[in-house]
């Protein structure tokens, strides 16, 4: 009975921890405990009941103090929301939190660093989202649908992440990069009928990565003036120009890629566009796979493609044909044409969108107090089972 006390204590804490009126709240880095039974400090409600309740999102964003989160309950919301202030913005769910525009509204300015949205859907906007002058924040498992005309710009803002999110039917551009906003990275998103899937324009440093990006009218990546950015591990299928260089677009790297049933996969029509680097990307079945009237390289100096019209062979069988392959435009050649597709471990599989985030500090703290607990307790239960035992030897 004593023993079945003393586990009384950590099952208490466990039950607390697991209790359905606590929502764990992922943003960024930081971990926010949201009990709606308490009034909690710097966490808002948008759609409840209760204290810090508000029935506009931007009446909380107002009332928020730096630092604040604002939950979102399920729900329609028509309006248009300008933050100016580093807060957090979490629906409870992307597929039934809506910000609705109603076709004649932005959805969300972002002219402050560090804000952080997430589980929204934004839809019927003039632009889903606009970063105007805003660095480090974070657009994380939303879905951006059926603008007017951006799903996301960024215009001079650095440093931000795009991740996890459905980017589809924006008429002008799903996400459009510009004006010297670099250091961004976009991941793991996928897009479809945008008038063009991504824009770069005057920008550089950008990481687009394990994104699937289909069925658009015109391009894939449009690419303007734009240099040393990367595109690595996407698949593009179904464009007029999957992907193109304009202007001044140099030392721009693309690996990696699947470029399936295009018309252009790749198409350089400038003499301006030079020094940038392709390989291990696998062309499949575009009625022109590469055109290059520029300078660049089409292999990394081991390996270079795989091209589904290659007809040259590989005698040594090292996976790497014995002739060159020609691209047409220019005197371009890929030195190294793979003979299997995507060989040398270039991976093009998504990441997983249900990844869990890395523990905050607090979580941390509560995790070792949790399992120090548990320590205490078993060795106390053996102590107690020993001197049982050492005192039916004395008796």
């Amino acid at each position: 009975m004593k023993q079945q006390q003393l586990l009384i204590p950590l099952l208490i804490m466990f039950s607390l921890l697991l209790s359905t009126n606590t929502i764990i709240i992922f943003m960024s880095s930081n971990t926010v405990a949201i009990n709606e039974n308490k009034e909690v400090k710097n966490v808002l409600f948008v759609g409840g009941a209760g204290p810090n309740n508000y029935t506009i999102i931007q009446d909380a964003v107002d009332n928020a103090t730096e630092g604040s989160t604002i939950f979102v309950y399920a729900g329609t919301y028509y309006e248009g929301v300008q933050i100016n202030k580093t807060i957090n913005i979490m629906g409870e769910n992307r597929n039934t939190t809506i910000i609705n525009g109603g076709w004649y509204r932005g959805g969300f300015l972002f002219a402050a660093d560090r804000i952080n949205i997430t589980e929204l859907t934004i839809i019927n906007t003039t632009h889903a989202v606009l970063l105007l002058n805003s660095n480090h924040s974070k657009i994380i498992n939303c879905s951006i649908l059926n603008n007017q005309k951006y799903g996301i710009e960024l215009v001079n803002s650095s440093y931000n992440q795009i991740s996890d999110c459905y980017i589809f039917y924006n008429n002008l551009c799903g996400i459009n990069i510009k004006s010297y906003s670099d250091y961004n990275s976009i991941t793991n998103c996928l897009f479809s009928y945008n008038g063009v899937a991504i824009a770069l324009y005057d920008c550089s440093e950008n990481n687009i990565s394990y994104c699937k990006i289909g069925s658009d009218s015109g391009y894939g990546f449009h690419i303007l003036n734009a240099s040393n950015n990367n595109i690595q591990n996407c698949t593009l299928k179904g464009f007029g120009k999957a992907i193109e260089f304009l202007g001044n677009s140099d030392s721009n790297l693309v690996i990696g890629c699947e470029i399936i049933n295009n018309y252009y996969g790749i198409i350089i029509n400038n003499s301006e566009s030079n020094l940038n680097t392709f390989h291990h990307n696998s062309f499949i079945n575009n009625q022109i796979h590469a055109y290059d009237i520029s300078e660049n390289f089409w292999d990394n100096g081991a390996k270079g493609n795989y091209w589904d019209d290659y007809n040259g062979i590989d005698s040594n069988h090292d996976g790497i044909g014995d002739t060159p392959y020609n691209i047409p435009g220019g005197y371009n050649i890929d030195r190294y044409p793979l003979i299997i597709q995507n060989d040398g471990g270039i991976n093009n599989t998504m990441h997983s969108t249900s990844a869990i985030p890395p523990l905050s500090t607090e979580q941390t703290v509560i995790l070792l107090i949790l399992i120090i607990l548990f320590f205490v307790i078993i060795f106390f239960v053996l102590i107690r089972k020993k001197k049982g035992r050492m005192v039916k030897k004395h008796e």
